[in-house]
């Protein structure tokens, strides 16, 4: 919300750290208007102005002018029952929904362009962004800030921040902000660690031996392999492999210098894959670096690598692609603070999403997997919106996106109290991001066999995102099971997550040529579920028929109902409570586990 012009914090009015003056840019630029202040937070100190050479690099969000047009666009393409489904949007298509108001890129970068001191000016125009560098002198005046040095109270630390900015008037309407200028971090212990924090299993064994086990399937499944998957979900078909490839392909996303070893893929591909390969090398794939992004063989991540493995594992000649992205997202901690620059454990989806929406038609794998989540409210809100809306023009360039739900059960991801991140501590569960994005559909985990809800799988009900049209029945059917039970610990109108649910224990990889197992949690399943919409692509396509895309309006179609298991048992363990799975769609299982072969009949 923009403020008036001159209400700004107490703290802004101390001597000790004064507001500048606002005359000489009223006179060039008229009035300013302040975008965003905050309060010097506990632990800080201000030390004194910053050194006015000091770089910044900053990135101003454009508004767009088309925002509810693309959503509508997104409706009729993803819709099964509309005349459009299926017409997806090409790169200008896209670009001519997006773009902001004639002129307004324009006028920003003119105005940046008059401030000597600024430099970098770039405009990422399927992004909607605008990167530039600036000394802190050019910054101050420009944004009418007062860029200072803050010093962390007990110890060395300190970081360059100005407590507001504001822009001139005319310029408001065209901006959605500009970061990370007013994000103040809080050192804390930070685990970069990718691997999630998990929930403790209910049942300590893999099986569950029952009456109705299938005992082929027990036999199979001591441990996750591939066959145990196919066997699992079963998954009849590949990609034929002496006939021309169809085009349908899948993109496998890296983050927090997760790298991998190609030998280690093409290993297990070869021991194990079920899929038929042409390849003098099956397992074999192609890197991308994004953002900065390194791919060091030598030291393979296990996230990456259980990533690959059961992506390529049942995808056969299917181009695979692995997108290494460097850097850090920005990261609030259990405060509401944001973690030092660089130490953060978020994932750079912003930059990811720039490069992957300036890529040319063609160039953008149908599926896109990503085994990484947040907790949501570790994310900034503006900075999660943002990311969303171009989840959702990827999505209208026919790209499926999918995510693991996270492995905190109700806690969300990491290792938060269940309690809001604001002064009011209030007690509340924990959803996921980017899980909790409409456009992304979210993959939850089962255990045992026969299948119950995974102990550690994470669900529950979004506090940034409304619950979409597609999915409203399905969510109010258990917020009404719940009968009351937890109220004011969720958000009955969020999206709820997750939407799929696939076998989440015990998987088994190769990492730097040794065996290594039993990896629980929901990565596994986002590979392997990714792996079920690229084969359905790769049917579509032969058909002549459009793939698939936005995925989540058509798995919630009455059409396709008949494509899941309905998992009813098994519980999801956080916050010292409990979500239940049910009949229908719950905050554990989602919609249930697919049967591959009802699957590829109704959409194939």
């Amino acid at each position: 919300m923009l403020l008036p012009r001159f209400i700004l914090p107490s703290a802004l009015l101390s001597l000790a750290y004064a507001t500048p003056t606002l005359v000489g840019n009223q006179d060039a630029y008229g009035h300013y208007q302040v975008m965003e202040t905050v309060e010097i937070p506990d632990g800080y100190s201000y030390q004194g102005p910053a050194d006015p050479d000091t770089i910044l690099n900053l990135r101003l969000i454009v508004k767009s002018a088309g925002a509810s047009q693309l959503s509508d666009k997104l409706d009729q393409i993803s819709n099964p029952t509309h005349a459009d489904y299926g017409k997806h949007l090409s790169q200008e298509q896209l670009a001519s929904i997006t773009e902001p108001e004639a002129g307004t890129v324009d006028l920003l970068t003119s105005w940046l362009a008059a401030f000597s001191g600024v430099s970098g000016v770039s405009h990422a125009r399927h992004a909607s962004a605008i990167s530039f560098k600036s000394t802190v002198a050019a910054a101050n005046l420009m944004l009418a800030a007062n860029f200072g040095i803050f010093q962390v109270t007990n110890g060395d630390d300190s970081i360059v921040r100005s407590l507001h900015y504001s822009l001139p008037e005319y310029l408001t309407q065209h901006v959605g902000l500009i970061h990370p200028i007013t994000f103040f971090p809080k050192p804390s212990a930070i685990n970069a660690s990718p691997t999630a924090k998990r929930a403790p299993e209910l049942v300590n064994s893999y099986h569950v031996s029952r009456r109705d086990a299938d005992p082929e399937l027990l036999a199979a499944c001591t441990s996750i392999y591939p066959s145990c998957i196919a066997k699992l979900y079963n998954i009849d078909y590949t990609p034929p492999v002496d006939e021309r490839l169809s085009g349908s392909s899948l993109g496998v996303v890296g983050f927090l210098e997760q790298t991998i070893l190609q030998s280690d893929v093409t290993d297990f591909v070869r021991k194990y894959g079920i899929a038929a390969s042409t390849r003098a090398n099956p397992g074999n794939f192609t890197v991308e670096l994004v953002n900065g992004g390194t791919n060091i063989a030598e030291f393979p991540g296990a996230e990456a690598t259980l990533d690959m493995q059961y992506s390529m594992s049942f995808t056969g000649n299917l181009p695979v692609v692995f997108y290494s992205v460097g850097g850090r997202a920005p990261t609030l901690d259990a405060n509401g603070d944001l973690r030092p620059a660089g130490t953060g454990v978020n994932e750079p989806y912003l930059e990811w999403l720039e490069y992957m929406l300036a890529k040319p038609d063609g160039s953008i794998p149908q599926v896109l997997t990503i085994s990484y989540t947040d907790t949501e409210q570790g994310v900034p809100r503006s900075y999660a919106t943002h990311v969303c809306d171009l989840f959702g023009r990827l999505a209208a360039r026919g790209v499926s996106i999918i995510d693991a739900s996270g492995d905190g059960g109700i806690a969300g991801q990491e290792d938060f109290d269940c309690v809001t991140n604001d002064a009011e501590k209030k007690p509340t569960f924990l959803p996921t991001f980017p899980a909790s994005c409409p456009y992304v559909t979210a993959v939850g985990a089962t255990s045992g066999i026969p299948a119950y809800g995974s102990a550690f799988s994470s669900g529950g009900f979004s506090n940034y995102f409304e619950v979409p049209a597609y999915q409203k029945n399905a969510t109010a059917s258990y917020i009404s099971y719940l009968d009351g039970q937890y109220d004011g610990l969720y958000n009955a109108s969020g999206r709820g997550i997750p939407d799929v649910a696939i076998s989440g224990s015990r998987y088994q990889t190769e990492n730097n040529n040794v065996s290594s197992g039993f990896h629980p949690g929901t990565s596994g399943g986002t590979a392997v579920f990714g792996s079920m919409i690229a084969l359905v692509n790769d049917a579509r396509l032969r058909a002549g028929k459009p793939v698939l895309g936005w995925l989540n309006p058509t798995l919630y179609a009455a059409q396709t109902s008949s494509v899941w298991n309905d998992i009813q048992t098994g519980n999801s363990y956080g916050c010292g409570l409990v979500f239940n799975a049910t009949e229908g769609w719950d905050t554990i299982t989602g919609l249930g586990t697919p049967d591959f072969a009802r699957l590829m009949k109704v959409l194939g």
